[in-house]
C-alpha cells in the first residue's frame, strides 16, 4: 500500500519519529521502517525545540499519550481535546 501511495515535500517543517532528526522527504520505505521499527520520540522532542524552538506539538489520534511523553520530556503541553468519545472504545476497533 505505502508504495502505491505519491509523497510529496512537506510544507510543514516536520521531525521524524522514526529518527529523531529532521526530515524533508518521506518514502514508503520510511512508513514501513516506522511501522517495523522502534520510534525515537525523546530525541525527535530534542530535535524540534532545537529547531523550531517555538513550536507546537500537536497529537492527532485517539488519546493523549503522546502528549503526556511530550510533558514527561520539557516540553509544554496544553490541554485540547475534541470532546467525548461517541464511537466503540479504541480495543474494539
Amino acid at each position: 500500500v505505502a508504495a502505491d501511495i505519491t509523497y510529496r515535500v512537506p510544507r510543514l517543517h516536520m521531525v521524524s519519529t522514526l529518527t529523531g532528526e529532521v526530515i524533508e522527504q518521506f518514502s514508503a520505505e520510511y512508513w514501513v521502517a516506522h511501522v517495523r521499527d522502534a520510534v525515537q520520540f525523546a530525541p525527535a522532542l530534542q530535535a524540534a525545540q532545537q529547531h523550531y524552538p517555538f513550536a507546537i506539538a500537536l497529537e492527532v489520534g485517539p488519546g493523549s499519550t503522546l502528549a503526556g511523553l511530550c510533558g514527561q520530556n520539557g516540553v509544554a503541553t496544553s490541554d485540547f481535546t475534541r470532546g467525548p468519545r461517541t464511537g466503540p472504545p479504541a480495543d474494539r476497533l
